[in-house]
């Protein structure tokens, strides 16, 4: 069973009011638009609340933030103010009008609105929508991250045990007789972890399915240079500081006490291995691979002495730096591409085949879990195949990092889909298969049937499977990039699943042209029909699916 998106449930339990809606939309729209990418405890309260005090900057807070539970009031999500200033109900239901209304609301009088999200927030609003459609192509991103994700894990956890996030100005008794009774425990700061570099993957799969660069603070720098960063940003949006800003004291502060500390050394000299992994692959493998990875190395006893790892300096803008791989048991390679349909993964399939020597799974695996773990239990240790997943609900997750299967991902230009889809219901569907058989209707033109398939929201369902499944993929592909150089793009993707010799790729590309699949009997025991390269009228002579 997949997880409730709370998000649009908040938002779809809201009773309309089309009056309130009416004056809102009376002011004037953002213009410029710029989401904060933050991880927990990373500095981006402070961050946010000295922006919003610019007066030119928008007033960024958590607007996807669902969950009632969090430190800030749930006022700040879903919340708007009416016209006296006072903070009440949304007068919307649906995520168009909402966004809209926040826009409004929130922007400075420059015409400045600004948001910040983690990326779990972002990934339920995702399951329905795009960035770019909800804020315009001009969206800018800025990432915000932690340098010593230890520190910032142990700050996570402290923060849930006690109930004290940034401030304790005023139960400053209360704090210290919980922060004095919080035990040690590893597993859980271990998960913290985990958590916090979770977020960070996602939002570099993010960033590259999307073509951004962010603009990349961290914690230490904002705190070193709080004037420093916020300038940085002024002229990264595009906007002037008045002249009589400066930074004041802020309603919040630290919380971290000695017992931070004394946490951290503990936990580094214990999960020494982890620790060490994680500073070199974060950001660019999935944080449970990780773990995993580090369970399978010896256990060393410190004696008390200081971990290696607490020495590394993680570099987290330098990507293109030599970095750790983990190595891959090439006689348990099992690979699962989940992808939006008409993005490449058929190709990807039989390219990966070919450079790995892999059996193929021609057919679809089945979409029920049960069903899957049946099938999966026939197939050997070594396989690759593709599905459309929807949503990677925790039991097929769980099933699959437990049956050490790698997964992939592909993303392609929404237009281009739409084009390979359209033929493909021309070409391939069904008589008998719903929508898809209505478009065929079309003809050789896009036309009304095609608007109400669009209309329905089964495309955009169809965009959002990639986006989904981002965090959790070891890999991401463009389909662009594939097609312009499937040579460089296949040299970075095996990098990252156990790197092969050029030559096994320069043969591997060649192997897979389209007038080699079609007399191919191991792959294809039919002659390949008519690809298209995502044009209305070129063939493309790689088997883009």
């Amino acid at each position: 069973m997949s997880t409730p998106n709370k998000f649009y449930a908040l938002l779809e339990s809201t009773t309309p009011d089309p009056q309130r809606l009416e004056e809102i939309n009376k002011k004037p729209l953002s213009e410029i638009n710029y989401l904060i990418c933050f991880t927990p405890r990373s500095g981006s309260t402070l961050l946010t609340e000295i922006l919003s005090a610019t007066g030119v900057m928008g007033y960024p807070e958590e607007y996807f933030n669902s969950n009632s539970d969090a430190d800030t009031p749930i006022s700040l999500s879903l919340i708007l103010k009416n016209e006296l200033g006072e903070k009440e109900g949304i007068p919307c239901n649906n995520i168009s009008d909402y966004i809209n209304s926040i826009r409004r609301e929130y922007s400075t009088s420059n015409g400045v609105f600004g948001y910040e999200a983690t990326f779990f927030q972002l990934q339920q609003v995702l399951e329905r929508s795009s960035l770019f459609s909800l804020f315009g192509d001009n969206l800018l991103f800025i990432s915000l991250t932690r340098k010593d994700f230890i520190s910032q894990a142990i700050s996570l956890y402290k923060a849930v045990k006690t109930g004290f996030f940034h401030s304790i100005k005023h139960k400053i008794e209360d704090f210290i007789q919980k922060d004095q009774k919080i035990e040690y425990n590893r597993e859980e700061i271990k998960q913290w972890v985990i958590h916090i570099l979770q977020q960070e993957y996602g939002n570099e799969k993010l960033f590259k399915s999307m073509g951004v660069e962010p603009l990349r603070l961290t914690y230490e720098k904002l705190v070193a240079d709080t004037l420093g960063c916020v300038k940085e940003i002024a002229t990264y949006i595009g906007v002037i500081l008045p002249d009589s800003f400066s930074i004041s004291k802020t309603r919040n502060e630290k919380v971290g006490t000695s017992l931070n500390q004394q946490f951290k050394e503990r936990f580094m000299a214990e999960e020494e291995h982890f620790v060490r992994l994680c500073h070199e692959l974060r950001g660019t493998v999935p944080a449970h691979l990780i773990e995993k990875e580090a369970e399978k190395l010896p256990k060393q006893i410190t004696n008390g002495r200081k971990s290696e790892a607490m020495n590394i300096t993680p570099n987290m803008s330098d990507k293109s730096s030599e970095q750790y791989t983990c190595p891959i048991n090439l006689e348990n390679l099992k690979i699962l591409i989940i992808a939006t349909p008409k993005t490449g993964n058929t190709w990807l399939k039989l390219l990966l085949s070919h450079v790995y020597d892999l059996p193929v799974v021609n057919e679809e695996l089945p979409m029920d879990i049960v069903e899957l773990k049946r099938r999966i239990s026939t197939l050997g240790n070594r396989w690759i195949a593709h599905q459309h997943y929807p949503s990677p609900h925790f039991e097929l997750v769980d099933y699959l990092a437990k049956e050490n299967v790698l997964l992939l991902t592909t993303i392609r230009h929404p237009g281009d889909v739409l084009v390979s889809w359209f033929h493909f219901a021309k070409w391939y569907s069904p008589i008998n298969n719903g929508h898809l058989y209505h478009m065929k209707k079309d003809g050789e033109v896009m036309g009304e049937h095609t608007q109400e398939y669009l209309r329905s929201n089964r495309f955009a369902g169809l965009l959002q499977i990639s986006l989904h499944w981002i965090p959790h993929v070891i890999g991401l592909v463009r389909y662009e990039d594939m097609l312009a150089n499937p040579l460089d793009c296949l040299v970075e993707l095996t990098n990252a699943i156990s790197p092969v010799s050029r030559e096994t790729i320069i043969q591997a590309v060649a192997s897979c042209e389209i007038k080699n699949l079609r007399i191919d009997g191991r792959l294809n025991k039919e002659p390949i029909p008519k690809f298209r390269s995502g044009g209305l009228s070129k063939t493309c002579k790689w088997p883009v699916r």
